[in-house]
């Protein structure tokens, strides 16, 4: 709600060409166990994402964006929105089932806030923008009703999972490296081009004189840039899937301050030492990353045995007639305040 509130201080919403016809708000979209979901809610939720995004997006990807395969995955991203928006509303309604389970109701306090949000909103965008969204009071309502027990409910099943973690799973080491690439490289016109043999070799040879240097003169900074190259840091735990597993490998065997020989992989040349054994404030971030990974599976899992029989089906031929047929376009406020209408 309160990126609902944010957004709707952003500015009015206008449109630039009224073209297209209307969903039947009243019509059924979903169902589920027998409740029928309108298709009022599934539209607006839709045209809500279009109409958050429309100025970036089409900005970047042009005015078709919406009819465009973004992601290369046989879909347009009208249809991933719809689609997206589909499986927020399942789960919504399925945690808007359950709330007795957890104890969860809204307070007099948080249903006024709902209802004074949907009526800012209301007030704040032009009439034609409404239409097109499909935005009236109570549907906005609903669907700033459905986002606070999401909410909710994830906070009261979140809460059920393990927070118990040992200082040995959480800890992260630091660590310094210089990575010195011997498969390829990009040339003044940024082609990607493969080094020879020899130059590859060439590059494994000043490997070897870097590190020895770095016996003498332990400033990684100092020796990666006398030789071109740049060093960086980072820190890793045992679980760490993104260093190339030669150069954990290497790390694991280190004591702190040591640095390793030259690690030889199938693309670069690896110089790495072990700066710290144990790294406080990464490792108290990454304890905090597992509680919330552990707390997010809880909820899925528990979601997921809610909906495992619930007979959720999306009516096609309803949710075909949700079209982003016109652009939103957020004006800007000024201290004179924001005047709302079409384009």
């Amino acid at each position: 709600m309160k990126r609902f509130a944010a957004f709707c201080m952003a500015g009015a919403l206008t449109l630039s060409v009224l073209t297209g016809c209307g969903v039947n708000k009243n019509a059924t979209i979903a169902e589920m166990d027998g409740r029928e979901i309108p298709a009022g809610i599934a539209n607006f939720m839709c045209r809500y994402q279009q109409a958050a995004s429309d100025d970036m997006f089409r900005g970047y990807f042009g005015d078709d964006v919406w009819s465009q395969d973004l992601y290369g995955n046989g879909t347009t991203m009208q249809d991933t929105v719809k689609d997206q928006v589909m499986e927020s509303l399942h789960e919504m309604y399925t945690l808007q089932d359950h709330m007795d389970d957890y104890g969860i109701s809204l307070s007099d306090e948080e249903k006024q806030s709902i209802t004074d949000a949907a009526a800012a909103f209301m007030e704040a965008n032009s009439k034609d923008a409404l239409k097109e969204m499909g935005a009236e009071q109570e549907i906005v309502e609903e669907m700033l009703t459905l986002y606070t027990i999401q909410s909710k409910m994830y906070d009261a099943i979140a809460a059920e999972a393990d927070t118990n973690v040992s200082d040995e799973e959480a800890n992260m080491r630091a660590y310094s490296l210089i990575r010195l690439a011997t498969d390829s490289y990009y040339d003044d016109d940024n082609n990607l081009v493969s080094y020879t043999e020899e130059e590859a070799a060439g590059i494994q040879e000043t490997a070897e004189q870097m590190a020895q240097e770095l016996k003498d003169n332990p400033d990684f900074d100092a020796v990666a840039e006398a030789h071109g190259y740049t060093a960086s840091t980072g820190t890793y735990d045992a679980d760490d899937t993104s260093l190339d597993e030669a150069v954990k490998t290497a790390l694991d065997g280190l004591s702190e301050g040591e640095t390793a020989d030259p690690v030889v992989t199938d693309t670069a040349v690896y110089l790495v030492r072990l700066d710290a054994e144990h790294d406080e404030e990464a490792t108290e971030k990454n304890r905090e990353s597992i509680i919330n990974e552990r707390q997010s599976s809880h909820y899925s899992e528990v979601l997921e045995e809610w909906q495992k029989d619930d007979n959720w089906e999306v009516k096609e031929k309803v949710l075909a007639k949700i079209q982003f047929h016109n652009a939103f376009t957020q004006t800007t406020e000024t201290e004179e305040g924001t005047e709302a209408g079409t384009e």
